[in-house]
């Protein structure tokens, strides 16, 4: 998995939320049973999730009913294996990985899919389009060759 949003001391404790410092846990419905799931951080002492998320790369179950799950990826499974490919045995990424753009599909662009499994975890939304454009962050460090080769041959949502 990748952890990201500790953008305000980035010291490893995470930053304030949208909330304050912390907030409560919400109802633990949904699984880390695939990659591309985003759930909360917290330290181990409950309700203390704050603006700190990881990404899974796969099944994390031991990670259920102690982790909010809040979303999946729809799209972006290209840009999750080169955040991938970045992991080190340490922790801190081979080059610096930034997410530039995020957001939340509303409600009305959003068509559920039938459920197709008794056993699915949950329902997949069926979005109409993408709502974002795919990009592409770099830093001084960055190799720009690389960067340029990623972006030229990246899907364009």
């Amino acid at each position: 998995m990748f952890q990201g949003g500790d953008f305000n001391f980035g010291n490893g404790y995470g930053g304030e939320s949208i909330y304050g410092q912390y907030f409560r846990n919400e109802k633990f419905i949904y699984k880390h049973s695939k990659r591309g799931v985003l759930s909360m951080c917290q330290t181990s002492i409950k309700h203390t999730n704050n603006s700190q998320f990881f990404v899974t790369f796969k099944s994390c179950p031991w990670l259920d009913k102690k982790h909010v799950v809040f979303g999946n990826l729809e799209y972006g499974f290209d840009t999750l294996s080169y955040i991938e490919e970045q992991a080190t045995l340490i922790g801190k990424p081979k080059k610096q990985v930034y997410i530039y753009n995020c957001g939340v599909i509303p409600l009305d662009k959003i068509k559920y899919k039938s459920r197709t499994n008794l056993n699915d975890d949950y329902i997949i939304p069926e979005v109409e389009m993408p709502l974002l454009e795919k990009e592409i962050g770099f830093n001084e460090n960055s190799d720009i060759n690389e960067l340029k080769r990623i972006y030229k041959n990246s899907k364009r949502f």
